[in-house]
């Protein structure tokens, strides 16, 4: 190679180099208990944490009023209701405090942070504010905390600056894809025009695979998916090891991990919905018809139906030859049982025999009815007139994203959007049901709507009990 060409491939690698955004430091294990202080109140492991309010001391656990609950995630500490909280930013602490009219004190150290935390007292003995609590922590929990206000002036999260939100978007292979990455494109488009999010512009990435990889390279601050049935406990595998707010529309299972969000019910809690409808429909002896491997013997471990010898309803959880066999079986049979299948994974049904009138049935999380006139208008907006699930699943995903940004506010970060997400209560979407998250919930939808298969109509129609 000529050396203008060497130097021409080591200035376009430095350029490279340059453009990629920087990820943080990972932190030591100390500066992540003390991020979890800081953050949540709480220590990974430790005791639990008191905070006394007020001149009273009233007593309230600390995960009520943790550090970031004032001074924010990124610890500049915002004016709110008439307070303004400190800047807890490590060189601010750490240098004078001088300003007309104000107490001033010397530079607070890891000594004078123990007194503020535990007494409320500043580097000069001076009382602090009464809306700052004092906190009851042992010395290993103190420690950690202010291991962690070293380190939180690197510790921002990926994706996100003071003018722009990296959102990953992941959208299946298939004959949709295209329509689905048109119809976020027209969204983005229309959102950034309006002034982004508190004035950050979202920037989308559509990924690629494998999911570490578009990791790696685009540091999102936070992914919107589609469907994940079959690839769920690898996605979100990879999204709990970085870290990384997901939202999809739907999968098999509930999500397990702190980090990943469903939008609406998955095969679980179809089959959970279909046991109701069997019991509604009076059956005395269900049972589940299930392939013996994961997902489906996990599934059918979680619906808890006990086997009968004689059922007269068969819960399917299974692929395409399991679930024919079992409506060939039942069709047969002198007096066919229910035979109902997630619809997730359901096969066409609109050919049955006479003999499985409103005796088959799926359970489905969303309906075309479910829309609302002003959602459709949106979608009909933006280009998108079909209503195709593989077409705004992605869409859906990251609307709820964007929702619970503007309810976050300017002070976002990873983990009060996870917060946000857990606040959310029957939720107006649009295009899904109300969607109710919380703690120990992270699918937004139930069961939804069971549909019976007509021999009249040679469809599947609604069942009025299938709310």
């Amino acid at each position: 190679m000529r050396r203008s060409s060497v130097a021409a491939a080591m200035f376009l690698a430095a350029a490279s180099l340059a453009a990629a955004p920087k990820l943080p430091d990972r932190l030591t294990a100390q500066e992540a208990r003390g991020k979890q202080i800081y953050l949540h109140g709480e220590s990974p492991g430790g005791k639990p944490i008191t905070a006394l309010m007020g001149d009273g001391g009233v007593e309230v656990p600390a995960t009520i009023v943790p550090c970031a609950s004032c001074h924010g995630s990124d610890a500049r500490g915002r004016d709110e209701a008439g307070v303004r909280p400190s800047n807890l930013r490590w060189d601010v602490l750490t240098r004078p405090y001088k300003a007309p009219g104000e107490r001033n004190h010397p530079p607070y150290t890891p000594a004078a942070i123990k007194r503020a935390v535990t007494m409320g007292l500043d580097p000069a003995g001076h009382k602090l504010q009464t809306a700052m609590p004092r906190y009851r922590m042992s010395l290993t929990q103190i420690d950690d905390l202010i291991a962690y206000l070293q380190k939180l002036p690197q510790d921002s999260d990926p994706g996100l600056t003071d003018d722009a939100v990296r959102i990953g978007v992941v959208i299946p292979e298939g004959e949709h894809a295209a329509d689905a990455k048109k119809l976020v494109e027209a969204y983005i488009r229309l959102l950034n025009r309006a002034g982004g999010i508190f004035g950050r512009t979202i920037e989308v990435r559509f990924a690629a695979s494998p999911l570490q990889t578009f990791i790696d390279t685009e540091h999102p601050f936070a992914i919107a998916a589609s469907s994940l049935i079959g690839n769920e406990e690898e996605y979100e595998s990879v999204i709990d090891r970085n870290q990384v707010p997901s939202m999809a529309t739907i999968a098999t299972l509930e999500p397990k991990g702190h980090y990943s969000f469903h939008v609406l019910a998955g095969i679980r809690e179809q089959a959970v919905a279909l046991a109701q409808y069997a019991a509604r429909r009076g059956a005395q002896h269900p049972s589940i018809v299930f392939e013996d491997k994961p997902p489906w013997r996990d599934i059918a471990a979680e619906v808890k139906i006990q086997p009968s010898a004689s059922p007269d309803a068969l819960i399917v959880l299974g692929p395409e030859s399991l679930q024919r066999a079992t409506l060939r079986t039942a069709a047969m049979s002198d007096h066919p049982p229910l035979v109902l299948i997630p619809g997730s994974i359901a096969i066409s049904l609109d050919d049955l025999p006479a003999t499985l009138d409103h005796r088959a049935a799926i359970a489905v999380p969303l309906l075309p009815s479910d829309a609302s006139p002003a959602a459709i208008a949106e979608l009909h907006a933006l280009g998108d007139d079909s209503l195709s699930p593989s077409i705004t699943g992605p869409f859906i995903s990251l609307q709820l994203l964007v929702e619970a940004m503007r309810r976050a506010g300017r002070d976002l970060g990873r983990e009060k959007l996870i917060d946000t997400l857990e606040g959310f209560y029957n939720v107006e979407s649009g295009l899904t049901p109300k969607i109710t998250f919380g703690p120990n919930r992270h699918t937004g939808t139930g069961g939804g709507h069971v549909l019976v298969w007509s021999g009249k109509k040679k469809t599947l129609v609604e069942d009025d009990d299938g709310r």
